[in-house]
């Protein structure tokens, strides 16, 4: 009966559509970044869990000419969408570069 009741209250459990990727937002060193990231968690699309929606609470960067490169795009690198086949694009936004990295060329080795 208990495990019942705790299902149902974690069923209807509100949780917030994104969050900031403070467990993850150290630099090598163990540091901490002063950058923040607010990425999804994939609670209405399991294709955007990871996903950077803000950076340092803007929704684009101003650092580069042209609006394309101030674009955010890409998951925090800690997780990435499920069920990626072999020939999808790993996107992740790199903080650190202001800048998001696409896979061009990916090698396999038998």
């Amino acid at each position: 009966l208990y495990f019942c009741s705790l299902r149902y209250s974690l069923q209807n459990l509100k949780q917030p559509h994104s969050i900031f990727s403070a467990p993850y937002n150290l630099q090598r060193n163990g540091t901490a970044n002063k950058n923040r990231m607010e990425v999804l968690r994939g609670s209405e699309d399991a294709q955007d869990v990871g996903k950077v929606t803000k950076f340092n609470g803007k929704d684009k960067l101003s650092f580069w000419a042209g609006e394309e490169c101030n674009t955010i795009q890409g998951t925090d690198s800690t997780i990435f969408p499920p069920l990626q086949k072999k020939e999808d694009d790993v996107v992740f936004f790199a903080g650190d570069l202001c800048r998001y990295e696409k896979r061009i060329l990916t090698l396999c080795t038998t």
